[in-house]
């Protein structure tokens, strides 16, 4: 990772890293829950037969049943990832076009912009969706996001089966996913995790991209105008003082310049330096 690149990029791939470190901690104990549940009586009810205090109503799988459906459980965890993924990848597009547009001198303050940058993010900032966005953040940024972008627009239908349908294949589903023609009306969506793999490297490869074009001081400098003034008001504000310190805990800042340290002392505290 570049010490100048972009803070919405360094949120980004640590939020890239939690979804799979939170993968990996259900897959571990899907499969040690498997192997725990096939030592005992297959026929008899699961819950009981545990050394947990859960409402046996609340699950009433024997454990047979459990085993046979954990393969379908992991795979529908994997998709709700996958939206959540979406997300992240939503929020940093809107992160970076904010500060980008701020960055070039469309911002009225650090956390609004003027008329022409509200023109100019419009199709980034006014959207909740990933396809279109993407195809303007080519544009925008003067970036080729391909193939990445053909295989968002893909995981971005199956985002949408979670969210509209909740991961279930409904008629509508059905001609939206047509690859997915094994899957019964009414049947749940899953996705393997080389699928979830996959939608994970080709955000971070969307992300690492615009990065590498837009990052620099002038851009940092926007992000952080925009944070300081989102945190103002809170009771873990920094004063003048400990700003410096502050920065450097929270978003990895070292060697700030001086150029820098007098925009965030005049448009944070109002003061010259």
């Amino acid at each position: 990772m570049n010490s100048d690149s972009t803070l919405g990029f360094r949120r980004f791939r640590s939020k890239l890293g939690e979804l799979s470190r939170l993968y990996w901690f259900h897959f571990i104990n899907s499969e040690a829950g498997v192997a725990h549940a096939k030592t005992l009586n297959q026929n008899e009810a699961l819950v009981p037969q545990l050394t947990i205090e859960f409402p046996p109503s609340m699950f009433s799988l024997t454990a047979s049943e459990y085993v046979a459906i954990s393969d379908e459980i992991i795979n529908r965890t994997r998709l709700y990832l996958l939206m959540v993924c979406s997300a992240n990848l939503e929020s940093y597009l809107h992160e970076v076009t904010f500060a980008y547009l701020a960055s070039i001198g469309h911002a009225v303050n650090p956390t609004k912009l003027d008329e022409v940058g509200e023109a100019l993010g419009n199709p980034i900032l006014g959207f909740s969706s990933i396809p279109k966005p993407l195809a303007y953040a080519e544009k925008l940024f003067g970036v080729d996001l391909s193939p990445h972008r053909a295989e968002w627009n893909n995981f971005y239908k199956l985002r949408c089966a979670v969210a509209h349908s909740g991961g279930v294949m409904t008629a509508r589903s059905k001609k939206e996913l047509s690859s997915m023609k094994n899957i019964q009306l009414h049947g749940h969506i899953g996705i393997s995790w080389g699928e979830l793999s996959k939608a994970f490297k080709s955000a971070d490869k969307i992300v690492a991209i615009i990065d590498e074009k837009l990052r620099g001081k002038e851009i940092k400098l926007a992000e952080i105008l925009r944070e300081l003034t989102f945190l103002k008001g809170e009771n873990n504000f920094p004063n003048e003082a400990d700003v410096w310190e502050f920065l450097h805990e929270n978003y990895g800042l070292t060697n700030i310049k001086q150029p820098f340290r007098k925009e965030i002392m005049l448009q944070i505290y109002g003061k010259l330096i």
